[in-house]
């Protein structure tokens, strides 16, 4: 009898799976078995490396009618010179030792050596003899071709690039282009040979010309409308700045032109139109241009964000950050300072001063300033750009239209919010000057104006006669000036209180108003003085007229408080002016003489200066 065996405890069965699959949650292995075909088929598996290339012309281009343009990039095989020492022949002899490209599509990314690039071309024989190879990439500092027949010998040599003057290119297009002669049926051998400082990206194509001129054209139409742009908001920051005196506005309009100038040497049209006979702008005019745009971004944000007010430290770090990029844009200048490392320090700075800068924005946002949210949103399109643009040439992206004009897309939509910074700004300091208007009118007013009737004081009536005699002279008419004051106000105020003085004195005002015209000037001198000064009258009896007609305002009585009728009266001196009176407080004392001539003849009477003058000269005749 065989013995019994317990059966083994599942603790102690070995499982096939890994440990850590066991610690899924229920129904976790089974969806990673399920998943496990996708994540194979994603996943790249370990590559074979590759054979010898040897110059294999299977392994080539073809060129017909039918095909208006061919991407080279499929059919390119790469080899380096770290010593930057072969000559053509010399490499055509190693082409075993050429390998297929390693990084994403049509983009080599950045590499010190010399690079060399093969392909074949088999021309078929429908195909025209005319083709352009076309790398629509202008930064490259300096290509040059070779173009072979079968057996190596060579039938073309063309030489182009950024450092090449525009006038000695092979063609005076914006990218680097060179026509090739190909005759139909035939096999040759492309051979390249580029070295620049800054990424080696290879948009390569071989184009009929009806293809070249409609890609070209394309180009320049959209590189047409992004300058179109970037001159209007140039223009537009120049003005304000001009009219508002604002450095906001100025540092805004040299973003915009360093901007301009990297876009134009990135995309050709600098070297195209403006700066071809000089390569040394045409191979630094990109990493220069980015250093001045970084120390232009941080005065802009330093005056748009109000930093100085708020957070004076950080402000007195973005002026030293300044200084120190425009330093290394002297040492770039100079030559102290390499492509790659100006523009390494553009790129550096330039990031860390938003990623700074954002939280201030948010923050400024919370507190109601609604300009700095179009900041933060112009500083996220310009991050997103350039992590593009950086990337790309750092060799991360495939070299595309999208890939290639992301950065630019990024920035003009950074230039578009903060064009509607520039607008909020203006409409703030617009609001700003208007509360100041105000305010100064309104403390202007209270220096010219009497606080308890609404008249003026005696600074706005000096102000008033400054002007008002000067004025009856373009006419030749006269002006007059009326001079009152109350009789039996101080009873007014002993027996019934100032507030029923008070209430007399703006009644008072109230009824001379109804008397006058719009533009006659009424004013309270203090206690109970008032004034009337009176342009464009006639002749002499409409003054003393107008002067009764003041006077019978007081014959009414004044209801005051205690529901009591209290007559107040008023004596009246006047003087007349009919030309320039040379001294105002003069002009006052004559009315004020007439008005004491009155109060002893009795008061409630209407005396004119002018009477009191022919007086003593009457009285001399009847004696």
């Amino acid at each position: 009898m065989r013995p019994h065996r317990p059966a083994p405890s599942p603790a102690r069965r070995r499982s096939p799976w890994p440990e850590w699959l066991h610690r899924l949650p229920a129904g976790g292995g089974l969806w990673l078995l399920l998943l496990l075909p996708v994540l194979l088929l994603v996943l790249p598996g370990r590559a074979e490396p590759p054979g010898p290339y040897g110059g294999d012309e299977t392994q080539g281009l073809r060129l017909s009618a039918r095909t208006a343009s061919v991407k080279a990039w499929p059919a390119l095989q790469v080899f380096e010179d770290a010593q930057h020492r072969l000559s053509a022949v010399e490499v055509l002899q190693r082409l075993r030792e050429f390998q297929p490209p390693d990084s994403p599509d049509q983009n080599l990314g950045q590499r010190r050596a010399t690079v060399w690039l093969h392909t074949w071309l088999e021309v078929e024989p429908d195909a025209p003899e005319r083709w352009v190879a076309h790398i629509d990439y202008p930064l490259l500092h300096d290509v040059e071709l070779h173009l072979l027949d079968r057996e190596g010998q060579l039938l073309q040599r063309a030489r182009t690039g950024a450092q090449v003057p525009f006038s000695q290119r092979p063609l005076g297009l914006r990218a680097l282009a060179t026509e090739l002669r190909l005759q139909p049926g035939e096999h040759y051998q492309v051979l390249l040979r580029v070295r620049s400082d800054t990424a080696l990206i290879l948009p390569m194509r071989f184009m009929q010309w009806p293809a070249v001129a409609a890609h070209e054209s394309r180009e320049q139409i959209l590189q047409g409308v992004m300058v179109g742009l970037s001159l209007f908001m140039l223009a537009y920051s120049l003005t304000r700045w001009y009219s508002l005196r604002q450095p906001m506005f100025l540092a805004y309009g040299a973003m915009i032109l360093c901007a301009l100038a990297f876009w134009l040497a990135f995309f050709g049209i600098g070297p195209q139109y403006l700066w071809g006979e000089t390569p040394s702008l045409a191979m630094n005019m990109s990493a220069g241009s980015s250093l001045p745009l970084v120390a232009a971004n941080l005065l802009f944000s330093l005056h748009a964000l109000e930093v100085q007010r708020s957070w004076p430290r950080l402000a007195r770090l973005m002026q030293v950050t300044v200084i120190g990029v425009l330093a290394s844009l002297l040492l770039f200048a100079i030559g102290w300072l390499s492509y790659r490392g100006a523009a390494v320090i553009g790129s550096i700075s330039a990031v860390l001063h938003i990623l700074i800068l954002i939280p201030i924005a948010v923050l400024r946002w919370r507190e109601g300033d609604r300009a700095a949210l179009f900041l933060a949103l112009g500083w996220l399109s310009y991050i997103g750009g350039l992590v593009m643009i950086t990337t790309l040439l750092r060799g991360v992206w495939p070299a595309n239209f999208w890939t290639l004009h992301g950065g630019q897309l990024g920035a003009a939509g950074e230039m578009l919010c903060w064009l509607l910074v520039l607008g909020l700004r203006v409409e703030h300091l617009r609001e700003a000057a208007e509360r100041t208007r105000r305010e100064h009118d309104l403390l202007d007013a209270l220096a010219h104006t009497d606080a308890l009737t609404g008249l003026a004081n005696r600074r706005g009536l000096e102000r008033a006669l400054a002007q008002g005699p000067e004025a009856s002279l373009q006419d030749g008419t006269l002006a007059a000036l009326y001079l009152l004051d109350l009789d039996g106000f101080k009873q007014v105020n002993d027996e019934l209180g100032h507030e029923a003085g008070d209430l007399v004195l703006v009644t008072v005002a109230r009824r001379l108003r109804e008397v006058t015209r719009q533009a006659d000037v009424l004013a309270r001198l203090g206690g109970d003085e008032f004034v009337v000064m009176v342009r464009g009258l006639k002749c002499s009896p409409d003054a003393r007229k107008l002067g009764l007609k003041l006077l019978g305002q007081f014959e009414q009585p004044h209801l005051l408080g205690d529901g009591r009728l209290h007559r107040v009266g008023a004596t009246i001196g006047y003087s007349l002016a009919a030309g320039p009176v040379r001294d105002l407080a003069a002009w006052l004392r004559e009315a004020d003489a007439a008005m004491y001539a009155g109060k002893q003849q009795g008061r409630h009477t209407l005396t004119c200066h002018a009477d009191l003058q022919a007086a003593p000269a009457g009285a001399e005749a009847a004696g």
